[in-house]
């Protein structure tokens, strides 16, 4: 029987980390409808109330929880901390998490804590050192306990074995679950130079009890796991690798830094630009110009508004159109009022291609010069349509 029947591990979905930024969200707003569970780490609950605790509780009244921890130090040669090891008992006895977790590393040697998370040896003395600690740790806490795989940036020379013989082995040697950082693998591959397929194949498939997720920086020459961007491609055909080999496995998408708002890419005060933008409208289409027969509060509506305007038109120039519609062409050339109107007309419609600068061409002659505006003789008017002439007068 394998590990993840032995325990009874569920597979709890698609999971993310519970953080600072997202917990107003997620607690208050309704922000975790598409979340299945959350990763909590251990140490940010290990006080003995406050805030924290109060919105574990809250959490945990509606969504499952893992405890991740990164300052176990497993891999430490120093003696594992009571203190750490009791505040860690009393936040699994109050999340109840199905397991828990910690790093395949060591953060501390003798009074030196570096708060980082550095890779171990890879060798047989190693395993045996952190498997009867994983088994001390396993044991006091009476839940299964996973071991993560990390991100590395230097190897030993006093390595025996490849990283992926390392955890497997160590898993089996301890009797614990695998926590498959796949983003730390993929990392390490660049890094290192080795096969990523070969790592992920290797770990066995009973002992991979939840899986990680994460994007990391290329740094040229390197890649960094920063947890500050989108999980890449070829992250992705690793992970769907492992799951074609081992099932469905509880799977947690890691965003630390440069952290968006929950479900949306997109800025929060976008979205009350947004919100901001619908209310003008509607006051807007409630104050001015509606659609069809909808009139507004100013009555304006554009339902048969080109007959409106029409007749409109008509009532205020059909007088002035018939005067001159009685008068022949040199009583209207003379008239001073239609001299005013064809003026208007020619530097409304016509004067950005027959003014001044038309330069008299044929096709756009110029009509400024003593012709139209100045009532020229139907004979010079022809002649500058059909010939063109320079206009004397500058540019309009």
């Amino acid at each position: 029987m394998g590990f993840r029947e032995r325990h009874t591990i569920p597979d709890l979905g698609i999971g993310v980390g519970f953080r600072p930024k997202h917990q107003a969200d997620v607690l208050e707003n309704g922000g975790a409808t598409q979340v299945d569970w959350f990763e909590v780490i251990s140490e940010n609950f290990m006080g003995a109330g406050g805030r924290p605790i109060a919105n574990l509780e809250k959490l945990l009244a509606t969504h499952p929880v893992i405890c991740h921890g990164v300052s176990l130090s497993i891999g430490s040669t120093t003696d594992l901390d009571a203190e750490y090891l009791l505040r860690l008992g009393q936040v699994l006895s109050r999340a109840k998490p199905a397991w828990f977790g910690d790093h395949a590393c060591f953060c501390r040697s003798g009074e030196l804590d570096t708060h980082d998370l550095l890779p171990l040896p890879y060798t047989r003395e190693a395993i045996d050192h952190v498997a009867e600690r994983i088994k001390r740790v396993q044991g006091t806490m009476e839940r299964p306990f996973a071991i993560e795989n990390v991100s590395s940036y230097l190897t030993y020379v006093d390595s025996e074995m490849t990283e992926w013989e390392f955890i497997a082995q160590l898993a089996e040697k301890a009797d614990c679950g695998v926590l498959l950082d796949v983003n730390n693998v993929f990392v390490n591959a660049f890094n290192h130079g080795f096969d990523a397929n070969a790592f992920v194949d290797a770990i066995p498939a009973d002992r991979i009890i939840q899986i990680h997720l994460a994007g990391h920086t290329d740094k040229g020459s390197h890649l960094l796991d920063t947890h500050s961007d989108h999980v890449v491609d070829g992250v992705w055909a690793l992970y769907e690798r492992v799951i074609k080999r081992v099932g469905s496995v509880s799977t947690l998408v890691e965003w630390d830094d440069d952290i968006t708002e929950l479900n949306t890419p997109m800025p929060r005060w976008w979205m009350w630009l947004f919100y901001i933008t619908i209310v003008f409208a509607l006051v807007y289409l409630a104050l001015y110009p509606g659609l069809g027969s909808y009139a507004g509060k100013f009555g304006w509506k554009s339902a048969a508004q080109y007959q409106t305007e029409l007749k409109k038109a008509e009532a205020d120039y059909g007088p002035l159109f018939d005067k001159f519609a009685k008068q022949d062409l040199k009583a209207v050339a003379a008239d001073p009022q239609a001299h005013a109107i064809g003026e208007r007309l020619f530097l409304t419609y016509c004067a950005q291609c027959h003014g001044s600068d038309a330069r008299g061409n044929k096709g756009y002659p110029n009509l400024t010069d003593g012709d139209w505006l100045h009532g020229g003789a139907p004979e010079t008017i022809k002649t500058t349509i059909m010939h063109g002439r320079t206009g004397q007068m500058p540019p309009m």
